[in-house]
């Protein structure tokens, strides 16, 4: 399982690197915030973080913040790293988006146990999410999620082109060993502005897909 470790100090990030490789972790590392969120916004993210409360370009609170209004598609885990020990901050961290709270200086087999923890949340909550966005016979999308997918893909076209362009519009999604390819007319589309999404749309995105399935 990858992990994420930011921290601006080079002592502490080696030591937690060395720890964690240990104990079997696939382990990034970031010494800003900026970075750690860019790592945690990529396709193949870490499912759980361990972010140090001071760091240059953004703080840890800002970086739970940030991971919590972008990150929509999975859950991640962040677990914060502070010499900080008042309440008041432990409950600043948890208010802005954090999971669990070590302080500094740590102790090796607390922080261990205290991973573990978070990797069986992230590993249940994808099962969780596997469950209720594929078919349990077949094993691929089911039909609410190849609607939310072609909803966003179809927002994403309206919203680069400006209007449509073309009478038909076709969507192909794989999943496993299995492809399914939707057609829609897309001359209804409306959308005008870059920043407005094409409600008109949606229905008939929705007809051809229930269509396509029953």
């Amino acid at each position: 399982m990858k992990v994420l470790i930011a921290d601006d100090d080079p002592l502490s990030l080696l030591y937690l690197q060395d720890a964690l490789q240990d104990w079997g972790y696939e382990v990034l590392t970031a010494t800003d915030g900026i970075r750690a969120c860019e790592i945690l916004q990529q396709p193949d993210a870490p499912m759980l973080a361990v972010i140090d409360w001071m760091m240059p370009g953004m703080d840890g609170i800002d970086v739970c913040r940030q991971v919590r209004e972008t990150i929509k598609d999975r859950y991640v885990y962040l677990i914060m790293l502070t010499t900080r020990s008042e309440t008041e901050f432990v409950v600043e961290a948890m208010n802005a988006g954090a999971d669990d709270f070590v302080r500094k200086p740590f102790d090796a087999e607390e922080l261990q146990v205290r991973i573990r923890a978070g990797r069986r949340i992230s590993e249940l909550e994808q099962q969780l999410r596997l469950k209720a966005t594929h078919d349990a016979l077949t094993g691929v999308y089911n039909r609410g999620a190849l609607l939310e997918i072609l909803d966003k893909e179809w927002c994403a076209m309206g919203a680069t082109r400006g209007r449509c362009r073309s009478s038909s519009a076709t969507s192909t999604i794989s999943s496993g060993s299995t492809t399914s390819t939707a057609t829609w007319p897309a001359t209804r589309c409306c959308a005008k502005s870059a920043d407005a999404s094409p409600p008109c749309c949606v229905p008939t995105i929705r007809s051809a897909v229930t269509a396509a399935r029953s």
